[in-house]
């Protein structure tokens, strides 16, 4: 219950200082970037049959965001956003195929200001679209034919997964003449799923193949990020 309490008094109090605030400025963003992550999906050894969740290292894609800041304070700005993360994948060199997916995140910052520089938190939801799997070399292969068919023969049955995540951003709003029309932002934004992290470790920790074999079932099927970040330039449209 304390846990519950706490974080919503102090959202109240910081939503309170709205009343005090004579101008709220509401404004509308879009940003390009790109991103590193770090992510794994469900694979399989076409050879041995064996199927695996395989980690493969980092990663880069394109990303673009969507976001609103509705001023309580100067200092103060709740962000809720849209980001959709394009092209992920990952590629398992001894079975032979590559897996691609989208990924978009839903948050909601808390944004604090000095000056022209922010530092913002806060929670979101992750959607994963369902894997595809594709055929090296030149992947042209999708989850249909021989390929689809031997996946699926192996247990893998791609899933959209939804994840819990925590995003930190950080940047500068530079404004256009005298802020009356809006500011151009540079920003570098981060996200990582603990609850995702949580059943990683519970797995590689597990002390019977039992528990292992059921943290690998929440997580097989489903491709998912542990950890992306990434440099974002935009423009943040003043409404009022």
């Amino acid at each position: 219950m304390k846990k519950v309490f706490f974080p919503a008094c102090l959202l109240a109090i910081l939503i309170s200082t709205s009343f005090a605030y004579d101008n709220p400025e509401v404004s509308l963003g879009i940003r390009l970037g790109g991103e590193a992550y770090y992510s794994f999906a469900p694979l399989a050894n076409l050879e041995t049959g064996e199927v695996g969740i395989f980690p493969q290292g980092l990663g880069g894609n394109f990303a673009f965001s969507l976001l609103a800041d509705i001023h309580a304070a100067e200092w103060l700005a709740f962000t809720p956003g849209f980001t959709m993360s394009v092209s992920r994948f990952t590629t398992d060199k001894e079975a032979n195929i590559r897996a691609n997916w989208q990924e978009f995140n839903l948050d909601f910052l808390i944004k604090f200001f000095v000056s022209y520089w922010y530092i913002a938190a806060g929670p979101g939801i992750a959607i994963t679209t369902a894997p595809v799997y594709h055929t090296r070399p030149n992947y042209i292969n999708s989850n249909i034919g021989n390929v689809g068919d031997s996946i699926a023969s192996m247990g893998i049955t791609p899933k959209v997964s939804t994840r819990f995540i925590v995003t930190l951003d950080t940047g500068v709003y530079i404004p256009l003449g005298k802020s009356e029309v809006g500011y151009i932002t540079v920003s570098w934004r981060t996200t990582f799923a603990p609850v995702l992290m949580d059943k990683l470790y519970s797995m590689t920790k597990a002390r019977t193949p039992e528990v292992a074999a059921h943290y690998l079932e929440l997580l097989s099927n489903r491709s998912s990020s542990l950890l992306s970040s990434g440099l974002f330039i935009g423009f943040s449209y003043i409404l009022g």
